[in-house]
């Protein structure tokens, strides 16, 4: 039996340094819009967490292998985006004008505060010494998750994969 295990964790700390720098300011005079900073556009400015940055990642794989049979599992973990450009949330939350872009964010982003947890599976045979299949599962338990606000990511697949050494 052998039995093959991959694993990481990655722990990022991604901020602004410069979160009052102006970066934009308006084109026409006595504007009602301040100039653009990244504390005044962020979503979540606390810590300075840059947007759209996923700070803890965790992925871990597992896989037996006996005589002509195998199977496998992976997992895999994302933490929540804590920051994104304030001006989703706005259009979405029905500020003037109401209800511009209802995309469903603002809600997202309040629901969605742990991370995300995604198991893959798999299992294959051996055919003869070039030729394996195997069936496999992504996203086994089916989960919504989205690596980024707004861009949800597959639902559960299934798939039969035949690999010949030539």
């Amino acid at each position: 039996v052998d039995i093959t295990v991959l694993t990481g964790y990655t722990h990022t700390m991604p901020i602004s340094t410069t979160p009052d720098q102006v970066y934009a300011t308006p084109t026409f005079p006595n504007s009602l819009w301040p100039a653009s900073t990244f504390a005044n556009t962020s979503y979540n400015p606390t810590d300075n967490i840059l947007k759209f940055r996923i700070q803890n990642l965790f992925r871990a794989d597992v896989q037996v292998d006996h005589k002509w049979l195998m199977a496998g599992v992976s997992v895999r973990y994302n933490s929540h985006v804590r920051n994104i450009d304030k001006a989703f949330v706005d259009l979405d939350a029905g500020a003037p004008p109401p209800d511009v872009l209802i995309t469903g964010i603002t809600q997202w982003m309040a629901e969605r505060q742990s991370g995300d947890w995604i198991a893959d599976a798999r299992v294959g045979i051996d055919v003869s010494d070039q030729a394996r299949v195997a069936f496999i599962v992504n996203n086994l338990t089916n989960e919504v998750y989205s690596i980024r606000p707004l861009a949800v990511e597959a639902p559960r697949s299934m798939q039969v994969q035949l690999t010949v050494d030539i």
